[in-house]
């Protein structure tokens, strides 16, 4: 059975980006949500992973990643689409996160590929 996955995506952008890759090995838990709606979201959907978006240092983000691990421990995995942002997500995985990756800059089959394991 296929992991069920949350998506955490403030601005959306990702979100659509990343359509193609659940559905495969990944199934999505609900739509995209906003940080500030992900907790709530998280105990209503129950998903095995949350994926959450990173494009910069933010508090909120920080606060759901540390209340997630506190609250409703479950893998968190951190998305960067922009080199920059990866300090902060790096600063993310002492809340709790499990792993950094980085979005490729164009969703081709082997990005999809790459994403899906």
């Amino acid at each position: 059975m296929s992991p069920r996955v949350l998506l955490v995506d403030g601005g959306g952008r990702v979100a659509t980006w990343l359509a193609p890759v659940l559905g495969g090995p990944l199934q999505s838990a609900g739509a995209a949500v906003a940080p500030e709606a992900a907790l709530e979201a998280v105990r209503r959907l129950a998903p095995e992973l949350v994926l959450v978006v990173v494009d910069g240092p933010s508090p909120v983000i920080t606060k759901l990643v540390e209340r997630l691990m506190s609250d409703l421990p479950r893998p968190v995995v951190l998305l960067v689409a922009d080199a920059a942002a990866r300090p902060a997500a790096f600063a993310l995985l002492e809340a709790g996160a499990l792993e950094v990756l980085s979005l490729p800059p164009r969703l081709d089959e082997e990005a999809v590929r790459s994403l899906r394991k």
